[in-house]
C-alpha cells in the first residue's frame, strides 16, 4: 500500500476523489465510482482479493480484524486500483455496468514487517508472506440502497 492507501476505482466515475479516511473507524471512504482504503501500518505485501456475488456476500464473523459495507456506483463495470504515487493497475471486471453493494474485510498477518525504515529498504531473504489482506466482495444491490 502505497502511503497506507489503496484505492479501486472506476474509470468513468469522474474526477471527484474520496476524503482521506479519518483512521480509527474510519478506514475507508467513498465518492461516486471510487473507494480509498487506509491502514494505520506500513505494508508492503498485501493480498487483495475482489469477489463477484449473486447475492449478498457470506460474511467469516471472527475471521476479519474489521469490515464495513459501502455501496459503489460503476458506470462501465471495469473497477481498476489506484497504487495511489505507483499508479493505477486492473483489477476487476463486474459482469455489468450500474449500483453495487459491497464489503471490505480486513486482516493483519502474524508475519513480521519486512521492510527496514533505517537502511530504507526491503530486505530481500524475509519470508514474503502478506502483511495483511484486503477481501472487496460486491453484489448486485438496488438503485436505491445508500
Amino acid at each position: 500500500m502505497d502511503h497506507r492507501l489503496l484505492g479501486l476505482e472506476d474509470g468513468e466515475a469522474g474526477r471527484e476523489a474520496p476524503p482521506l479516511p479519518q483512521g480509527g473507524d474510519e478506514w475507508f471512504t467513498t465518492s461516486p465510482g471510487k473507494v480509498l482504503f487506509q491502514c494505520e501500518e506500513e505494508i508492503i505485501v498485501l493480498e487483495l482479493r475482489l469477489q463477484v456475488w449473486d447475492a449478498e456476500a457470506p460474511l467469516a464473523v471472527g475471521a476479519w480484524d474489521r469490515s464495513g459495507e459501502f455501496g459503489l456506483d460503476a458506470p462501465s463495470g471495469h473497477l481498476g486500483q489506484n497504487l495511489i504515487a505507483a499508479g493505477g493497475d486492473e483489477a476487476i471486471d463486474l459482469p455489468w455496468p450500474g449500483r453495487w453493494r459491497a464489503r471490505a474485510s480486513w486482516k493483519l498477518s502474524d508475519v513480521p514487517f519486512a521492510y527496514d525504515e533505517e537502511v530504507d529498504d526491503i530486505d530481500d531473504d524475509a519470508v514474503r508472506e502478506p502483511e495483511a489482506w484486503l477481501l472487496v466482495q460486491f453484489w448486485p444491490t438496488a438503485a436505491t440502497d445508500a
